[in-house]
């Protein structure tokens, strides 16, 4: 059967409550269409797409025995957006850059093209998406995205202990469901 997958960091509890905050404090001031729902909240390592059970298995081997990284902080420190910056089609919370994050995501979409999945080529971007789809029908902002982050200086610390095989159910909220669970681990 064939499923549409991803893998991706998920986020604690804490750290997807103070995105929901921040979520409710923009809310009044970007007019976005579809809020993701909080339990949604997540880091995108690799988009799979479409996949079947036997490159799932395949994968699944090569990342048990080729995945080698410790578990490490991420620091959620911006907002940003895609699209036009005073009508965004996607907005999100940024990542401070990070060694160990770019060095998993490189394994991981390795892993991926020898298992048979074609993945995107562009350049990695690591955010948390937060809403989709700017409203047609609202005044364009006053201020860009990322003006809007409640305190310059504010942080939210996120562990990254283990990473997931995501499965998208369409028509459910929240929409994605853990199929496999994969420990970071020293070698």
């Amino acid at each position: 059967m064939d499923r549409h997958v991803f893998l991706a960091l998920p986020l604690t509890l804490h750290v997807k409550e103070e995105l929901f905050q921040l979520s409710e404090r923009i809310k009044r001031t970007i007019a976005m269409s579809k809020w993701v729902h909080p339990q949604d909240y997540h880091l995108t390592l690799v988009f799979l797409g479409k996949a079947d059970d036997k490159k799932l298995e395949k994968l699944s081997s090569l990342i048990m025995n080729h995945v080698s990284c410790k578990p490490f902080m991420l620091r959620i420190q911006c907002l940003g957006s895609y699209g036009r910056p005073m009508q965004p089609r996607i907005l999100w919370a940024g990542i401070e850059k990070n060694a160990a994050l770019e060095c998993l995501q490189s394994q991981l979409a390795e892993l991926c093209r020898k298992s048979g999945f074609q993945i995107e080529e562009r350049p990695f971007s690591p955010h948390i998406t937060l809403a989709r789809t700017y409203d047609p029908e609202a005044e364009p902002l006053l201020k860009t995205v990322n003006e809007l982050w409640p305190i310059p200086e504010k942080v939210i610390a996120a562990p990254a202990n283990h990473f997931v095989l995501f499965e998208t159910v369409l028509g459910k909220e929240p929409k994605y469901h853990v199929m496999k669970t994969y420990p970071l681990k020293n070698s």
